[in-house]
């Protein structure tokens, strides 16, 4: 209550645009339990400045997702606030490293080499604990390539087994998925270059902003 108290303290007197969004995310995390929460950061999301800070956004929706026990809708958010981290690499880590210990915990271990995988990527040296994230990403690799040793083993026993003509429809169908996630990898890639593209542009024309939105308080939390 004492630092919601003072984050609304800054907001009130019209600082920097940066500074008065940064007091304004972490005053809605201070008031995480407060029903006008989820409404407050969606329209930080809808305003056409914070779209380069669209990550911390959706990483603060997640936690007020996460609060209200809507764990589905939490990893959705961790997972924009990951995909929209361009410039903030502290907070494209800390978004990975919880989605990688979420799908760890749950068995998900394929899942979980993905976002560790991103997280090792952008790990800033400053960042809390990186000895046993490290350790753990490389135990986990070795335990996520033995899984697919043996799960390709059974598909291609399985396969084998079949019918030719039962055969050759499933592979027609392993094409076609692959097809269909590719042209959706493809399709979002190309979303994030345009944007990087708009916000070089912009930065064209304004001087990179100087304030750190790095919260060491957030990140030393998620990392214990």
């Amino acid at each position: 209550e004492e630092a919601l108290a003072y984050y609304n303290k800054v907001i009130r007197r019209s600082p920097p645009y940066e500074m008065s969004f940064n007091a304004t995310l972490n005053a809605s995390l201070c008031g995480i339990e407060r029903s006008e929460t989820k409404a407050r950061l969606q329209r930080l999301l809808k305003d056409p400045r914070n779209d380069e800070y669209r990550d911390q956004i959706f990483y603060a929706m997640a936690q007020t997702d996460f609060y209200r026990s809507d764990t589905a809708s939490g990893l959705r958010n961790l997972e924009s606030s990951v995909f929209w981290s361009i410039r903030n690499p502290y907070q494209k880590a800390l978004s990975s490293l919880e989605l990688a210990e979420y799908y760890f915990a749950h068995q998900m271990f394929e899942k979980s080499q993905l976002y560790y995988d991103t997280l090792l990527r952008v790990l800033p040296e400053s960042f809390p604990n990186r000895g046993q994230i490290y350790e753990r990403a490389k135990v986990l690799k070795e335990l996520v390539s033995d899984l697919m040793t043996i799960k390709t083993e059974d598909s291609l026993q399985r396969i084998a087994a079949m019918p030719e003509e039962e055969r050759e429809g499933y592979i027609r169908q392993l094409i076609a998925d692959y097809q269909e996630k590719e042209r959706a990898r493809i399709a979002d890639e190309e979303a994030k270059q345009l944007l990087m593209q708009d916000m070089k542009k912009a930065n064209a024309n304004n001087k990179n902003s100087t304030w750190d939105f790095y919260n060491p308080t957030q990140v030393q939390a998620a990392a214990q």
